[in-house]
């Protein structure tokens, strides 16, 4: 698993936990001297349970995020949400990697792909990597701090309006970030689809 892809199933779960111990503290199940008051020993425990949970944890809640995104974009068009560009822009991609066959929706995904890692330079592929970078973490805090509400019901954490409003700020915050992300990646794929790009000969 590469490093950007691990950082991104291990912030998650720090959402997560951290959401769930701010509807714990505001609820006032927990507080901080209750806190001083356990034998370090067992929080020790706790945290290194944490830690060894966080990047199955993680990777659950990037599956969460990824059916979600793929249920959401199916139900409204047959493009994978992945990569959505204009039918224009599908066939300056087509050319770019020169497909015998005419273009065809099944096999869009993997064109863009093509395009993306074979044709578009290094320092371009990187830079669209980070901005997709950015959507899939915020992407996947949002469905960490949703889903701590879920868990906090299955824990009895009181669903507290301080909780419910630190998720909703939260959200909105990231779902913005996620946007720009998501709409600058698609944006510069088209750019660069209408760029007359020379190819490095192989070898």
């Amino acid at each position: 698993m590469d490093t950007a892809r691990q950082i991104r199933f291990a912030m998650a779960p720090f959402f997560l936990y951290g959401s769930i111990l701010l509807g714990a503290v505001s609820s006032h199940r927990v507080s901080f001297l209750s806190l001083s008051a356990v034998k370090p020993e067992l929080l020790v425990a706790i945290g290194a349970a944490l830690i060894a949970a966080t990047l199955p944890v993680g990777f659950m809640i990037g599956v969460v995020s990824l059916q979600a995104l793929r249920l959401g974009y199916r139900a409204f068009t047959r493009q994978s949400y992945e990569i959505v560009l204009t039918r224009e822009t599908w066939n300056r991609v087509w050319s770019h990697v020169d497909i015998n066959t005419p273009y065809d929706v099944k096999d869009a995904f993997y064109a863009g792909v093509t395009f993306d890692h074979e044709i578009l330079s290094p320092g371009l592929h990187e830079w669209i990597t980070r901005r997709w970078s950015a959507f899939n973490f915020s992407v996947n805090a949002v469905s960490a701090l949703l889903l701590a509400h879920v868990v906090g019901v299955f824990i009895a954490v009181p669903q507290t309006f301080v909780w419910w409003l630190f998720t909703l700020l939260s959200v909105s915050m990231l779902v913005v970030n996620a946007t720009f992300a998501w709409r600058h990646t698609m944006n510069m794929l088209d750019f660069q689809s209408r760029r007359n790009i020379r190819r490095t000969p192989a070898g």
